[in-house]
């Protein structure tokens, strides 16, 4: 279920932005109404055209949320709780890692998965606290490597980072190249050697990232990118992700 405090927050950026795109007509379906139904979207991974709705078409359902991507009402409302979040919990220290995920009908953004046969695929890209949350994230083409992602993420935190803290990376990110970048940003790159075995403290932070990825797979509508443009699949990306901050630290 979508957090109250979410919803209300998603409510209000909406009705900021709505003299952008209304005009006319009464509005069949409240904006409540239909962001209840793309949460419902979001956590079962169901097709738009499935929907049930009340007094509408799936049509309207579907044509409001784009409304909303393209103001950037997802982005928005993280970025709002992520600031909020900063200025109460302490960061010990910062992780970076990739996940790749299937496109089905991505056509930007997308790269052949080396994992997956050469099928299209896409990276979500992310820094996240010792905590598991999200400072940072980017989305990529499937078939570039880690390291030379690394500047892209730190270079657009929704927060700025908190100078002199740890950054743990795997050997994906073993470069001169990454730790240069890592601390040109103010941050320490603590990151595993090809060839060597990494300290059980080093990997034991490193993990946070994997719970994070996990935590966020659980929204079935993340797993596979069934949306064409990259910004409406990072939406989704953005609406769980405030709604997994947000039941953690409530």
């Amino acid at each position: 279920m979508i957090n109250k405090i979410l919803k209300e927050l998603l409510l209000y950026f909406i009705k900021t932005n709505e003299s952008n795109y209304y005009a006319g007509r009464t509005k069949l379906l409240s904006n409540e109404y239909v962001l209840d139904l793309a949460f419902f979207i979001l956590k079962s991974g169901s097709q738009w055209n499935n929907l049930t709705v009340d007094g509408g078409a799936w049509k309207t359902v579907y044509n409001r949320y784009r409304m909303w991507v393209n103001n950037n009402i997802f982005k928005q409302a993280y970025t709002f709780i992520l600031k909020a979040y900063s200025t109460i919990n302490n960061v010990k220290y910062y992780a970076t890692d990739t996940t790749l995920v299937k496109s089905i009908l991505g056509n930007d953004i997308v790269g052949k998965n080396p994992t997956d046969r050469g099928r299209n695929g896409s990276k979500i890209s992310v820094i996240v606290d010792d905590l598991g949350i999200p400072w940072s994230i980017q989305l990529h083409e499937a078939n570039r490597n880690d390291c030379i992602l690394l500047d892209r993420v730190l270079e657009k935190p929704f927060v700025p980072f908190i100078k002199n803290k740890n950054m743990y990376g795997d050997k994906g990110y073993d470069s001169t190249t990454c730790r240069e970048q890592t601390t040109e940003c103010g941050l320490n790159p603590i990151i595993a050697k090809r060839g060597k075995v990494s300290p059980k403290e080093y990997e034991k932070s490193r993990y946070i990232v994997e719970n994070s990825f996990s935590w966020l797979k659980q929204y079935k509508r993340v797993r596979v990118r069934d949306d064409i443009k990259a910004k409406y699949y990072l939406s989704w990306v953005f609406f769980a992700y405030g709604n997994i901050l947000l039941n953690k630290f409530e």
